[in-house]
């Protein structure tokens, strides 16, 4: 008889697997681990998006300003209940030849197995130095 995965590890698992398939490109993929009425807090906006507007912006983000996706490495990972909270640094380049290199916080909620909400942290005088270049992220409406 085998002993079922603690909710807690599971989760921490998903969000692993979200971030990295996020880093590797796969936003169908990573969105899949994702609940419809997903929302998504981003500290640069201060406001939650929806899971269609949040996926647009990413791709977006890596068709428009990288050489490729944002890769995180995930430093610290905590797991209480149905919440799961990452401390990491991404990394990429832009298509201008700088380093990406910024500083992240994520907190993650679950629910039924997916994630639902997600709430960002990073360092937003290094998203519009660096990879904006003086860009705007459009914000699409869900």
């Amino acid at each position: 008889m085998t002993q079922a995965e603690p909710e807690t590890a599971r989760n921490k698992r998903l969000v692993a697997e979200f971030l990295d398939r996020l880093g590797r490109g796969e936003l169908d993929p990573a969105f899949d681990l994702l609940t419809d009425d997903l929302t998504w807090f981003s500290l640069g906006s201060r406001r939650f998006t929806t899971k269609a507007a949040m996926k647009r912006t990413i791709a977006w983000v890596y068709e428009s300003l990288l050489d490729e996706p944002i890769r995180q490495d995930i430093s610290v990972m905590t797991g209480e209940g149905d919440r799961v909270a990452v401390m990491s640094e991404g990394h990429a380049m832009t298509k201008h030849g700088v380093e990406y290199n910024n500083l992240y916080h994520f907190l993650f909620e679950l629910r039924d197995g997916l994630i639902w909400r997600i709430w960002e942290y990073n360092d937003t005088i290094h998203v519009r130095d660096v990879l904006l270049h003086g860009a705007t992220i459009p914000r699409g409406e869900s």
